[in-house]
């Protein structure tokens, strides 16, 4: 900010500012405050250099599932039914094991239509437990996968033996899915 006295001209490089004409003699009074306002913006600069080409989100998927009413006994796990899959997410049909065959990180998503109480099971040992409130049981869970091959199942651990249906036991509805991304 410039105050100026206008009685007295003031004093800019070589030149003189004078407010008043009838005045050409004097020291200018002038107090300058170092923050003006701001300027208009300037042209943008050049575009930076690329970045590095990220990983893919998801590299791998499976879509595993049954459509048969099943009895699962306790400690036991959902047997599934549909088409086999690829590596490195491997099932075959009429198995419950599905196993992992790469390492990294892993999202598990599961859904059981019967009550109880299940986990995701690595390698046969419970590591993530879901209870249902009803008539169905679903969970997500990211795993992380260090030793491979890995077994991933989906266990009854309810402490009795817990019946899964496919809602009307008509061929074609789904009793239990899994589904697993591999993510990057």
């Amino acid at each position: 900010m410039i105050e100026i006295n206008e009685k007295e001209p003031l004093h800019i490089g070589n030149e003189y500012l004078k407010i008043h004409p009838e005045r050409c003699c004097g020291s200018p009074q002038v107090k300058v405050d170092s923050a003006g306002p701001a300027g208009p913006m300037g042209a943008p600069g050049p575009a930076g250099a690329p970045g590095p080409t990220g990983k893919n989100g998801v590299s791998s998927f499976a879509y595993i599932y049954s459509v048969k009413a099943q009895d699962i006994k306790n400690n036991n796990a959902v047997v599934f039914d549909s088409s086999e899959t690829a590596e490195p997410i491997v099932y075959k049909a009429e198995t419950s094991a599905i196993s992992l065959t790469d390492t990294g990180s892993y999202f598990v998503s599961f859904k059981i239509m019967a009550d109880g109480v299940w986990a995701v099971a690595i390698n046969g040992k419970k590591s993530y437990t879901y209870s249902g409130n009803g008539n169905q049981v679903s969970g997500d869970a990211i795993i992380n996968i260090t030793k491979i091959p890995t077994k991933i199942t989906i266990k009854n651990i309810s402490g009795k033996k817990v019946s899964i249906s496919n809602e009307t036991d008509k061929s074609g509805y789904i009793s239990a899915y899994v589904i697993i991304f591999k993510l990057n």
